[in-house]
């Protein structure tokens, strides 16, 4: 009867979960590589015409003496370079680079962010400074990654702020630090 099939039921209800699962996983797996092999073509063609742009702007800026044609020359140049960076921020979500953790210091790291990115802050008058901790603040993280999402994060800030502002960068650290065993986990 109906109560003997009930176990049989419960198996194939749970075999078509399993199923529905791994379809979800490997379609989203598809999207992701669908998106790689989009951003490989895509920014390849984009970044061709794009270079000859900036290329020529760059030319152009040289001999320009124009203050107003100088600074719509710069403009032009800022904007082929952005879209570079979001061409290759598209290229490094579909495809992310293997996390290579090592260990570092925090506030070294920061600091020549911090200094690298001076000259844009100095220009819209905003002050942009590490806050914290003076001393090392010795961390376990992929030197590249972490440099990347930082730096993304500045530039958002002094393009959400425009002019006339400050962006602090917090670095602190008064715990004892991951566990060793929770450490190994992390970087597996």
């Amino acid at each position: 009867g109906p109560v003997d099939r009930l176990p049989g039921l419960m198996a194939r209800l749970s075999r078509l979960r399993q199923l529905e699962a791994r379809f979800e996983e490997t379609l989203e797996r598809e999207k992701l590589e669908s998106l790689a092999e989009f951003a490989a073509g895509a920014g390849h063609e984009i970044n061709n015409p794009l270079a000859i742009i900036g290329g020529r702007a760059q030319l152009l800026l040289r001999d320009e003496t124009d203050p107003e044609r100088r600074r719509e020359l710069a403009v032009v140049n800022a904007q082929v370079k952005r879209a570079h960076e979001m061409i290759a921020d598209v290229r490094l979500f579909a495809r992310p680079p293997k996390v290579e953790p090592e260990p570092l210091d925090l506030v070294e790291l920061v600091d020549a962010l911090v200094a690298d990115l001076a000259p844009q802050a100095a220009k819209q008058a905003v002050g942009l400074r590490r806050v914290g901790d003076a001393g090392p603040v010795p961390v376990e993280a992929d030197p590249a990654q972490l440099n990347v999402a930082l730096r993304a994060l500045c530039r958002n800030a002094l393009e959400a702020i425009g002019h006339d502002g400050q962006i602090e960068i917090a670095v602190r650290d008064d715990g004892p630090g991951l566990p060793e065993r929770v450490r190994r986990a992390l970087a597996e």
